[in-house]
Parts: C-alpha cells; sequence; structure tokens
C-alpha cells in the first residue's frame, strides 16, 4: 500500500487507508509506505507493517506540491530494497497523484496495481486551488488511470468526473467506511444549540457562508469550527465584521486521537463545500448523531436522507436549519452510520484484491 499521508498527515484519504490496511491484514500480508511526520520508521500496527518515511512536509493538514514531490522521491529510493525483500503481488495506490506516480518505477513493473481516486486528485476537482497544476498533469493522470487493473472511486459524483475524462474506464464504486466505535453519540450539555464544522479552513469549504447565516438565527445558535487553514485569519475578520466574537469559535486543528469529542460537543453538522469526493466529516458527524446540512457533493444524497438537508445552495442553509427536527434526526443519522463501518468496505475492497 502507498499513500503519501497517514494520520496525522492529511485528512480523510489518509483514515480510509490506515483503516483498509487493518482489513486488508486480516487475510494478507501488507507492507504500508507512507510519510512520518514526528515519528519515522519502520513499526507493526493492527496486523501489517507500516513504513514511515522522512520528507520535507512540514505540516499535518497542507503539503505543497515540492513537499509532495519529496515524498514520490523517498518512496522511489526504498522500492529496490523493499520489492526484494517483501515481494508484492499486488499494489494498492492511494491518490493518482502524487502516489500514483510511483507506479512508473522499474521495480514495480508487471506487478497489477489497484488507484483509489479520492478528488483533489483528479483534474478539474478543485480548480481554486490546482488548477496549473491540473493542465500539466491531465495526461498522466489519465497514463495512470489506463495501466491500473483497477479504479476506484469513493461516491458515484466522483466517478463520473473520472469518466469525464477518461470515458472507457473501467470505475469501481466503493464508499468510505466509518469507525463506528470511535464516533459514537456522548451528547455534552449546553443551553445553546452548538453548529459545528470540522476539516480545511479553505475557500472550497464555503465557511463564510455558514458565518453569514448565522446571523439569521437567534443568539442561542453558535457555531464551532474545528480545522485550520489558509482562510482562517479572513474569516477571523468576517466574525468580527459581523459582530459575532462571541458567537463564534475557531478551535483550530484537534489530532485525530481526539476529534470525536468535537463531534460529540455539537447539536447540528454543517458542511457547504463546493465539490469532495465523499466527506469523511459528514460520516462522523453522522456517526457521532448529529443531523447534517450538507451542499448537494460527493454523492452525499446515498447517505443523509431522513437525518438532514441537501441543499443545491448553501447561501440559505439557515432556512433549512429552522425546519430540522433535531432528536429524530440524529438517530437517523447514527441508524445510517451504523450499516457503513469498515468491515463492509474491506469486504468489496478484499474482493477486488482477489480479482486483481
Amino acid at each position: 500500500m502507498l499513500n503519501y499521508e497517514f494520520p496525522p498527515l492529511g485528512g480523510g484519504g489518509g483514515k480510509q487507508s490506515m483503516y483498509l490496511a487493518r482489513e486488508y491484514a486480516k487475510k494478507n500480508d501488507v507492507y504500508f509506505l507512507t510519510a512520518g511526520y514526528d515519528t519515522f520508521g519502520i513499526v507493526k500496527k493492527e496486523g501489517y507493517t507500516l513504513h514511515r518515511l522522512k520528507t520535507s512536509r512540514k505540516s499535518t493538514l497542507r503539503c505543497s506540491i515540492f513537499e509532495m514531490l519529496s515524498f514520490v522521491n523517498s518512496v522511489r529510493k526504498k522500492i529496490p530494497e523493499i520489492v526484494d525483500k517483501f515481494k508484492p503481488e499486488a499494489i494498492h495506490v492511494f491518490f493518482t497523484l502524487p502516489t500514483g506516480l510511483l507506479v512508473f518505477h522499474s521495480k514495480f513493473k508487471g506487478i497489477p496495481y489497484i488507484v483509489s481516486v479520492r478528488g483533489s486528485d483528479v483534474p478539474g476537482h478543485s480548480p481554486d486551488r490546482f488548477k496549473l497544476i491540473y493542465k500539466i498533469s491531465k495526461p498522466i493522470v489519465i497514463k495512470i488511470w489506463k495501466k491500473a487493473k483497477k479504479v476506484v472511486c469513493n461516491s458515484e459524483d466522483l466517478k463520473k468526473e473520472v469518466l469525464g475524462l477518461c470515458p472507457n474506464l473501467d470505475v469501481e464504486v466503493i464508499s468510505n467506511g466509518i469507525d463506528t466505535e470511535k464516533f459514537k453519540p456522548k451528547k455534552t450539555k449546553s443551553d445553546k444549540t452548538r453548529l459545528l464544522y470540522v476539516g480545511r479552513v479553505i475557500p472550497l469549504k464555503q465557511i463564510d457562508l455558514i458565518i453569514k447565516g448565522l446571523t439569521k438565527l437567534d443568539k442561542s445558535v453558535v457555531l464551532r469550527i474545528v480545522g485550520d487553514g489558509e482562510q482562517r485569519e479572513e474569516l477571523v475578520i468576517l466574525v468580527n465584521k459581523l459582530g459575532l466574537k462571541d458567537r463564534v469559535e475557531f478551535v483550530g486543528e484537534v489530532s485525530y486521537d481526539e476529534i470525536e469529542r468535537e463531534y460529540q460537543k455539537g447539536d447540528v453538522y454543517v458542511q457547504l463545500s463546493k465539490v469532495e469526493g465523499m466527506s469523511n466529516t459528514v460520516l462522523e458527524a453522522m456517526s457521532c448523531g448529529l443531523p447534517v446540512i450538507t451542499t448537494n457533493v460527493g454523492g452525499v444524497s446515498s447517505f443523509v436522507r431522513d437525518n438532514g438537508m441537501i441543499l443545491d445552495d448553501g447561501e440559505y442553509w439557515w432556512k433549512h436549519f429552522k425546519k430540522l427536527d433535531l432528536e429524530y434526526m440524529g438517530k437517523k443519522s447514527r441508524e445510517i452510520a451504523e450499516r457503513m463501518g469498515f468491515e463492509e468496505m474491506g469486504k468489496k475492497y478484499g474482493e477486488l484484491l482477489n480479482g486483481v
């Protein structure tokens, strides 16, 4: 397994690959190559070998193009030694770029591989962030997909994006899983109604719309923003300008080991992203028993039904908030989440692996 992100690095893609490695390891020998952050080297973890390499990465949430290439270069140097000792029969790549570049290594010649596409690695998916890179990388991305034994997307929406670039590709859809033991309801008391957002603080997430909508709601409704990113300072200025300093809390980055506590402090989860592959944070919020208000991206219609609201336009989310039955929808969120555990995801990937 290859992924340039693994907790505490990155977001949903790293978490999903971590849990999938555990499921794979129940029936297979698994060697997982990734980047380290504050720890490096080889350890045994939940039945598989985890190998963290040193790269130039400086942040857990953000990774520059140069840091991505640093990961590729570090792994490239290690591949000959690992292939000779481990002798892999199949390779599972998370993210077409940068990780997928490694499939061209001469030592991997003749070894079949699977690519898990996550969203940001699809040219055109996040034009606000990677417009120039997408233009340059598109031919390489398509070549990686075409050489793969199987390309896997985590939602039907993402599959459509991939097929829009490469129409005849054989694409499988396997939804993200949820750790329902880690993420479970445990309500904390409050005299406020607590809205919650968890994730990167970047323009793509349209957190400004959540803040602006707060002015339309009663003062007993407050917002907690968990995460960090390039837009934080701009959003702090917006909060002060709108006189919402006492109603909006910027929590900052929270480690994955403790993140479930943040969901358990919330009453409603709000995420108004422009695009998503398939949102891990929405699933985690649901598993903690929160109703959801979200935009219609990332295949949310397959798991947000009578447990929340799906919006085509996030600007007027606050109107829909007033219609929520919090207790009923919270219970429904948990019921849906309980049917989306990692065992099911592991079973589907396992069948795919056997076919490869």
